[in-house]
């Protein structure tokens, strides 16, 4: 077999196909907060981690959209 196998997911399939950035909004209690993914890496399937904030602090998005999202009313699951 030539190279390495990566199962196919949501998130590798979005790197793949070039999207260029992921949002993850992560709920769990024990590592709630947001991550910005971006710069896809098509070949590995993979995305570089661009910005990481906790609730309450305001996520910051880059060009094209270049807004910021506030998360002060956003609670981890309960």
């Amino acid at each position: 077999m030539f190279g390495r196998q990566v199962k196919p997911t949501r998130w590798s399939g979005y790197a793949r196909s070039g999207v260029p950035y992921y949002l993850l909004v992560d709920r769990d209690p024990r590592q709630s907060g947001v991550t910005l993914f971006g710069e896809p890496n098509k070949a590995e399937a993979t995305y570089q981690a661009l910005g990481e904030w906790k609730f309450g602090e305001g996520v910051r998005l880059p060009e094209p959209f270049d807004v910021e999202i506030r998360t002060d009313a956003w609670k981890p699951w309960g």
